[in-house]
C-alpha cells in the first residue's frame, strides 16, 4: 500500500473489504428498542435479581426478592445461565472466552467509518458513537477470575502504528464473559428433563446478531411449529 487509505495508517500490504457486512455504533441503544418494542407490543419488564429456580407441581418457580410463578421459563442469561440452571439441573459444560474493549475519543482530521480487524496484532476498531472502541483477543478463564489487560495494553500499543486515537474515555474499560459451550454451537431448545425449562445461551461472540434469531427458534418450539432452520444441533438434550 503505497498511500494512506483515509484514517488508516499506510503499514498493511493488503486487506479484505467485506462489503456486505454491517455494525452499529451502539448496541445498548438497539437493545433498549427491542425492549421498547416489546412493551408496546403489551409485554412487560419486571428487574429482579432472580437467584434459584423450583418447581411445583406443573409450574416453574423464580426466586428473587419476590417470587413469580410461570408456566413456562426461558434461561437466557448468558454466562450467568448456568448459576440457574445448576439449581434445578446439572449445568451445561461451559467456558468463557473472556472479552475487553476500551473507548477512546475521536482525534483530529479523518475518522474511520467502518471497523477493521487487525489480523497479526488481533485488536478490533470501530468508531462508534463514544468514540473509537478499541477490542482485543479473547482471554479464556472463569467468569468471575480477576481482570487482566494485558491483552488490551498490547493491543493500545499496536493500534497507534494503524490509526490515530483521541484519549481515552473515562471509566470505559469493559469485561464480557462470553459463554461457550465444547461443540461451539449454542443451546436451543427444550430442556429434556425439566419439563417447561427452556434453553437459549451459549452464543460465545455473536449472541447479539444471533439473539432475534434465537428468539424466533424458541418461540416457534414453545408452540409446537416448524422452527424455520433444522434445530437438531442446537438442542440442549445432546448435553444430557
Amino acid at each position: 500500500m503505497s498511500r494512506k487509505l483515509g484514517a488508516i495508517q499506510p503499514i498493511y500490504r493488503s486487506g479484505i473489504h467485506i462489503k456486505d457486512a454491517v455494525s452499529v455504533d451502539h448496541p445498548g441503544e438497539i437493545t433498549q428498542s427491542y425492549i421498547d418494542l416489546f412493551v408496546k407490543l403489551g409485554g412487560q419488564v419486571i428487574r429482579d435479581d432472580i437467584k434459584r429456580l423450583s418447581k411445583r407441581n406443573e409450574k416453574v418457580i423464580l426466586h428473587g426478592r419476590h417470587q413469580y410463578i410461570a408456566d413456562e421459563v426461558v434461561i437466557a442469561a448468558g454466562p450467568w445461565s448456568n448459576d440457574l440452571l445448576k439449581t434445578i439441573s446439572s449445568p451445561l459444560p461451559m467456558c468463557f472466552e473472556r472479552g475487553y474493549h476500551k473507548h477512546f475519543a475521536y482525534p483530529q482530521g479523518e475518522i474511520l467509518t467502518r471497523p477493521i480487524y487487525d489480523v497479526d496484532y488481533a485488536f478490533v476498531l470501530s468508531p462508534m458513537t463514544q468514540g473509537y472502541r478499541l477490542t482485543s483477543g479473547s482471554e479464556l478463564n472463569d467468569k468471575d477470575a480477576e481482570i487482566n489487560t494485558v491483552q488490551l495494553e498490547k493491543a493500545i500499543k499496536s493500534v497507534q502504528n494503524s490509526a490515530v486515537l483521541g484519549e481515552p474515555t473515562n471509566n470505559s474499560l469493559w469485561k464480557g464473559n462470553r459463554p461457550t459451550l465444547p461443540d461451539s454451537l449454542p443451546a436451543i431448545g427444550p430442556h429434556p428433563k425439566c419439563k417447561h425449562v427452556w434453553l437459549a445461551f451459549g452464543h460465545q461472540h455473536v449472541g447479539f446478531s444471533t439473539g432475534p434469531t434465537t428468539g424466533r427458534l424458541i418461540a416457534e418450539l414453545m408452540l409446537d411449529q416448524v422452527p424455520f432452520i433444522a434445530i437438531t444441533p442446537f438442542l440442549p438434550k445432546r448435553f444430557f
